[in-house]
């Protein structure tokens, strides 16, 4: 059973260290960032510490989400602000999956198998519309294109409407409860 839990805030410098590891100097996301958003809504934070891997979800307000996929903004220009917080999830239409480290594939199939209870910490799922990405590795590329993202024509992000990657994420869990019964 692979342990995946809302990180503390003892969890930040790690996090950060992780994704300083896996994306470079360039495009990690700076440990006091992630402290300022961790501040704003800590429910996105997700780890699996025996395993290195960790998700970052944010439930941005729709102005930011909207720039971010215009490309009038960028992740470093998301602050406290531009986050959702915990009190207000009734009002989540998005999410932003800032990162995604997790390795080995089953670190992988075991997020996507619990992506729907991830969500319902930070949105209320009968009110999602979609979820928006930005992969920074080829493993990440693909992980978009098989989970039916679209890139954004004016960005680098992807997009996908809620509904379907609940559809999409279902088949998965039922594909990997079909195969783990199997052996």
């Amino acid at each position: 059973m692979i342990a995946i839990s809302v990180a503390t805030a003892d969890d930040l410098p790690w996090i950060a260290a992780l994704e300083l590891r896996h994306y470079g100097s360039a495009r990690a996301v700076a440990a006091a960032r992630l402290a300022e958003w961790y501040g704003a809504n800590p429910n996105g934070f997700l780890v699996v510490r025996e395993h290195e891997a960790h998700v970052t979800a944010l439930p941005l307000k729709p102005p930011m989400l909207r720039a971010l996929i215009d490309g009038t903004k960028t992740e470093n220009d998301i602050r406290a602000a531009d986050i959702v917080s915990p009190r207000d999830r009734k009002s989540v239409r998005a999410l932003y999956i800032e990162s995604i480290i997790a390795e080995p594939i089953d670190v992988l199939g075991a997020l996507l198998l619990t992506f729907n209870r991830h969500v319902a910490r930070l949105a209320q799922p009968e009110s999602m519309e979609e979820v928006v990405v930005h992969p920074l590795t080829c493993a990440g590329d693909r992980l978009v294109a098989k989970l039916g993202f679209e890139r954004s024509a004016r960005s680098g992000y992807f997009l996908a409407k809620y509904a379907d990657l609940v559809r999409r994420t279902t088949a998965l869990r039922v594909c990997l409860g079909l195969r783990r019964r199997a052996t």
